[in-house]
């Protein structure tokens, strides 16, 4: 028995530890940024059909604020979720001849336009940066894991 108590003590220790490390800070920021940007998302949308004009489910707002909730109670799963919302938002590219358009989603965006010989490339850098903190978040969330169950 006394083997079990002090297993559940080192548990105890080591994940009070994790938990004032910055990067449960870092979680907790990446985690609140996308709440914010999914429910800015959910009001444009929702500012878009007041004229009466009906539009597409917001399933890209949903999947943010799904994301964001996960990783804020420190879930693998909101940041692998965070990959999909921000990869989503990455790029839009509007052709100049107006026949390929794809747009750029969210309503959240620092862009980087580059012009191109046949149209417009935009590249979201919030959602670039977004991405790199969800990716790292996730593979520390990963590693930190392994590390206390392999004790």
């Amino acid at each position: 028995m006394p083997d079990a108590r002090h297993r559940l003590a080192w548990h105890a220790r080591v994940a009070s530890r994790i938990s004032c490390l910055p990067w449960a800070r870092i979680n907790r920021l990446v985690a609140g940024l996308t709440i914010v940007n999914a429910t800015v998302d959910l009001a444009v949308w929702m500012i878009r059909l007041l004229p009466g004009t009906i539009d597409d489910l917001p399933l890209l707002a949903v999947l943010g604020l799904l994301s964001g909730v996960m990783a804020w109670h420190g879930r693998l799963a909101g940041h692998g979720a965070g990959l999909a919302f921000y990869g989503l938002q990455l790029a839009g590219y509007f052709s100049y001849d107006s026949l390929h358009a794809f747009p750029l989603l969210g309503a959240l965006s620092l862009a980087l336009v580059v012009h191109l010989p046949a149209g417009v490339l935009i590249v979201n850098m919030f959602a670039l940066t977004m991405l790199a903190a969800s990716a790292a978040l996730l593979w520390w969330n990963l590693r930190t894991r392994q590390a206390v169950r392999t004790r």
